[in-house]
């Protein structure tokens, strides 16, 4: 969000973000429409990391402004989810990291017996892990991940 109060032979604005406040590339371009409120929500962008941003500042007759920088850190957390469940032979587990991270899925019966140890590894974003319940009887199970210092339980039911 960014105002302007006075524009007088002001062509727009180019948001620029770059990632080391020195190299920046425009993300958008606004027209100017004289004086208030801007808003631009930048969704491309990488939880944990911090940005740089700055408006370039066209004025028709070509001269160029820059406003002073400002940064940004989007702070992420660790999510996860199963899908499809229920499921009849397998499913999979999305997991979204804001860092890259080896990782441990373990699977659980009701009675809480270990029935599998899946070591994996994690990239920044989301990945997903595919886990085999073919070779297990009908009914519910235990997946629980440990990730980024967190720990995730959830329920899958197999028929």
């Amino acid at each position: 969000l960014w105002q302007t109060a006075n524009e007088i032979n002001f062509k727009g604005f180019e948001l620029q973000r770059g990632t080391d406040a020195q190299t920046f590339s425009t993300i958008t371009e606004v027209k100017g429409k004289g004086f208030g409120d801007y808003v631009h929500n930048d969704f491309k962008i990488v939880a944990g990391q911090i940005y740089y941003y700055r408006l370039k500042m066209n004025d028709r007759n070509g001269d160029v402004n820059y406003s002073p920088i400002k940064s940004a850190l989007i702070e992420g957390t660790t999510t996860a989810k199963l899908f499809p469940n229920p499921t009849t032979t397998g499913t999979r587990l999305n997991v979204y990291s804001p860092s890259e991270s080896g990782a441990v899925v373990k699977i659980f019966n009701t009675q809480g017996q270990l029935l599998q140890n899946i070591p994996t590894h994690v990239s920044a974003g989301q990945n997903d892990v595919l886990i085999d319940l073919s070779n297990h009887v009908s009914g519910m199970y235990y997946v629980v991940m440990n990730v980024n210092n967190q720990q995730f339980s959830l329920k899958v039911n197999k028929e």
